[in-house]
């Protein structure tokens, strides 16, 4: 399995895990959610997980470019000329967008990426195993 191929499958697992463990208080399905106001927590969340990475804005949304390609909570992003390379000074204003239009706290925000992305790592690692198996 490629990098490309196993961002979009971790991407996929976590959207997943997302909507099965939050389908009852979610009103949009999780990539929705992810466009719109916490764009910058999922790219943040990619970049932890994959490298070398680098977060990349348009003034409007948060990208996360892993090596050659862009991506975001739908998969790759392929209107990108517009983005730029993610400045320390834009975070301040950048980490309000999902707080203000999801009114969650920042702390709840990130408590709850992380404990999803740690399960979406684990069942990640378990597929590429049992890939691995098979070609043996």
């Amino acid at each position: 399995m490629n990098q490309v191929e196993e961002v979009l499958t971790f991407i996929q697992l976590f959207n997943q895990l997302c909507y099965d463990r939050y389908h009852e208080i979610l009103t949009d399905v999780p990539q929705l959610i992810f466009l719109n106001g916490l764009c910058y927590y999922y790219a943040k969340m990619l970049s932890h997980t994959f490298q070398p990475s680098i977060l990349y804005s348009n003034g409007s949304h948060i990208i996360v470019k892993i090596n050659e390609f862009y991506y975001d909570a739908c998969g790759i992003v392929l209107e990108y000329k517009e983005y730029y390379p993610l400045r320390k000074d834009d975070l301040p204003l950048l980490q309000t967008w999902g707080i203000i239009k999801s009114n969650i706290e920042d702390k709840k925000i990130n408590d709850l990426m992380d404990s999803i992305q740690l399960k979406a790592m684990e069942m990640f690692r378990n597929q590429r195993k049992k890939k691995q198996l098979l070609k043996e």
